[in-house]
């Protein structure tokens, strides 16, 4: 059994998952949000954080776990 997204990778991949979710019944406008929301995470997670007073530590280790918005 295994959560890979593909048989080699099980990395997140936005482009794969916009690519099939017609496929899965997921309509194109559903898409263009997904893609519209990663981009906004994308420009303003470490803003937000900084601004609620997350530290500098904390915002480094949440960085690998937001770094998929970045590709």
């Amino acid at each position: 059994m295994s959560l890979n997204v593909d048989s080699d990778n099980s990395s997140i991949d936005f482009d794969l998952a916009i690519g099939v979710a017609l496929f899965y019944g997921i309509e194109e406008k559903a898409t263009e949000l997904v893609v519209s929301i990663k981009n906004i995470v994308r420009d303003n997670w470490q803003l937000l954080a900084k601004r609620y007073g997350i530290s500098r530590g904390e915002i480094d280790r949440m960085r690998p776990a937001l770094s998929r918005c970045e590709d």
